[in-house]
Protein backbone atom coordinates (compact mmCIF):
# COMPACT_ATOMS: atom_id res chain seq x y z
CA UNK A 1 0.00 0.00 0.00
CA UNK A 2 1.46 3.31 -1.04
CA UNK A 3 0.94 6.16 1.42
CA UNK A 4 0.71 9.73 0.20
CA UNK A 5 2.33 12.66 1.98
CA UNK A 6 -1.06 13.89 3.14
CA UNK A 7 -2.23 10.77 4.96
CA UNK A 8 0.86 9.46 6.75
CA UNK A 9 1.45 10.69 10.31
CA UNK A 10 4.51 10.01 12.41
CA UNK A 11 4.83 10.47 16.18
CA UNK A 12 8.15 11.12 17.89
CA UNK A 13 8.35 10.70 21.65
CA UNK A 14 11.06 12.83 23.27
CA UNK A 15 12.26 16.01 21.56
CA UNK A 16 15.79 16.20 22.86
CA UNK A 17 19.14 15.71 21.17
CA UNK A 18 17.99 12.65 19.20
CA UNK A 19 14.21 13.07 18.92
CA UNK A 20 14.16 16.62 17.56
CA UNK A 21 16.44 15.93 14.54
CA UNK A 22 14.47 12.73 13.85
CA UNK A 23 11.19 14.67 13.92
CA UNK A 24 12.61 17.33 11.58
CA UNK A 25 13.95 14.71 9.16
CA UNK A 26 10.61 12.88 8.99
CA UNK A 27 8.83 16.23 8.76
CA UNK A 28 10.40 16.81 5.37
CA UNK A 29 8.28 14.02 3.87
CA UNK A 30 5.39 13.43 6.28
CA UNK A 31 3.27 15.08 8.93
CA UNK A 32 4.95 14.73 12.35
CA UNK A 33 3.68 15.16 15.89
CA UNK A 34 6.29 15.45 18.64
CA UNK A 35 5.74 14.64 22.30
CA UNK A 36 7.83 15.51 25.34
CA UNK A 37 6.96 15.31 29.04
CA UNK A 38 9.11 18.33 29.87
CA UNK A 39 6.78 21.36 29.68
CA UNK A 40 9.74 23.78 29.67
CA UNK A 41 11.12 21.97 26.60
CA UNK A 42 7.79 22.40 24.80
CA UNK A 43 7.77 26.12 25.63
CA UNK A 44 11.32 26.49 24.29
CA UNK A 45 10.44 24.75 21.03
CA UNK A 46 7.27 26.80 20.55
CA UNK A 47 9.40 29.91 21.05
CA UNK A 48 11.75 28.64 18.33
CA UNK A 49 14.67 27.65 20.55
CA UNK A 50 16.16 24.26 19.69
CA UNK A 51 18.15 22.35 22.30
CA UNK A 52 21.72 23.50 22.77
CA UNK A 53 24.01 21.17 20.83
CA UNK A 54 21.23 19.95 18.54
CA UNK A 55 22.08 20.34 14.84
CA UNK A 56 18.69 21.98 14.16
CA UNK A 57 18.19 25.58 13.14
CA UNK A 58 15.27 27.77 14.19
CA UNK A 59 14.05 27.78 10.56
CA UNK A 60 13.62 23.99 10.65
CA UNK A 61 11.19 24.11 13.58
CA UNK A 62 7.64 24.66 12.35
CA UNK A 63 5.07 26.27 14.61
CA UNK A 64 3.01 23.74 16.55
Amino acid sequence: MKTSRHTRRISVVGLGYVGLPVAVAFGRTARVVGFDVNQQRIKELRAGHPVSGTPITVLEIAPA
